[in-house]
């Protein structure tokens, strides 16, 4: 439920903020997102791998960033847990 909030919050948020459109180096981003859910990647033992290069959008860099975050958070809820050894 905390989840749900505030990822309601983040949409709400996204209401607030004037949504120009720029290039947006979208490996940059991609590597924000990875270290800022990397003590969840870890505590899964989970593996985020991506092939090449991302190529730079045009859209926004905020927008992008909480999108890709609640693509990545949701598919680590669906990551097995470990196997106690």
């Amino acid at each position: 439920m905390d989840n749900l909030i505030n990822d309601l919050l983040q949409y709400g948020r996204l209401n607030t903020i004037d949504i120009s459109l720029q290039e947006v180096d979208l490996d940059k981003v991609f590597s924000d997102v990875r270290s800022q859910l990397a003590s969840e990647i870890e505590k899964r033992q989970a593996q985020i791998l991506k092939k090449g290069s991302l190529p730079p959008v045009l859209g926004n860099r905020v927008v992008l960033q909480v999108a890709l975050t609640n693509l990545l958070s949701n598919a680590l809820k669906f990551v097995p847990p470990p196997n106690p050894s």
